[in-house]
């Protein structure tokens, strides 16, 4: 008989404790707003996405007169020679937000993978769904799968 009594009040000491603690917590928490996030995240070192975008437009410019400059000094050194082949680069542009899916169907529309389906099961194989970056990506055409992937989810 005792030992039913003690149950039970151990079973409400639980039940006690734990609404007390849900008072707690909950009275403690502080609502964020937009411009402290952000604040927070900026002492983080985390970069927003306009500031993304517009970082990632210099390098690019610099890619093209940097290449530009290699085929010109190739082509007055190399005159017997067989000129390279001409690869084209298709831009690509990841927003915030997109599925892998999403992406794999624009890389499906661009001509840069043969099935969207196979190449986002690819990606969620390796993990690589949930770690894509944001912005616009220089993909050479006839760059194989893991190629694409590896342009997707390495910072420049």
């Amino acid at each position: 008989m005792k030992l039913k009594y003690y149950l039970r009040g151990f079973g409400l000491g639980i039940i006690l404790t734990m609404v007390i603690m849900m008072i707690i917590t909950h009275s403690s928490r502080q609502e964020l707003s937009n411009a402290e996030i952000i604040e927070k995240a900026e002492k983080l070192g985390m970069q927003m996405a306009e500031q993304n975008s517009e970082s990632e437009k210099v390098p690019e410019k610099e890619l093209e007169k940097e290449t530009e400059t290699k085929t010109e000094t190739e082509t007055e050194t190399e005159t017997d020679s067989v000129p390279a082949p001409v690869v084209e680069n298709i831009s690509i542009v990841v927003n915030q937000g997109d599925s892998s899916d999403a992406v794999a169907g624009k890389l499906q529309s661009a001509g840069l993978v043969e099935n969207a389906k196979a190449f986002n099961q690819f990606l969620i194989e390796r993990k690589y769904d949930g770690i894509l970056l944001t912005g616009t990506f220089v993909i050479p055409k006839g760059s194989t799968t893991e190629e694409i992937a590896a342009i997707l989810i390495k910072k420049r």
